[in-house]
């Protein structure tokens, strides 16, 4: 939980910082800018949503956490022609 909350913080606030960039911003701040909401998309990318599994029985979350991550990875999967 707190990895989710720091995830949401960071990618929120450095939203925000990308929002405020202007086409004549230094590359430092354009560059800079977009480290706070990749360690937020990170940190969220990497943490599993045990809430889903809660009306399971505890016999079957295992299955159903492999079964999530497993369509949540199958889902980002790029076909090339």
């Amino acid at each position: 939980m707190p990895q989710n909350i720091a995830g949401w913080v960071l990618t929120t606030v450095g939203m925000g910082l990308l929002s405020m960039l202007q086409y004549d911003s230094p590359k430092s701040q354009w560059v800079g800018y977009q480290i706070l909401p990749g360690i937020g998309m990170g940190l969220l990318y990497g943490t599993n949503t045990f809430p889903v599994l809660a009306a399971l029985p505890i016999s079957e979350t295992a299955h159903a956490l492999a079964l999530f991550t497993f369509f949540e990875t199958f889902a980002q999967v790029r076909f090339i022609e």
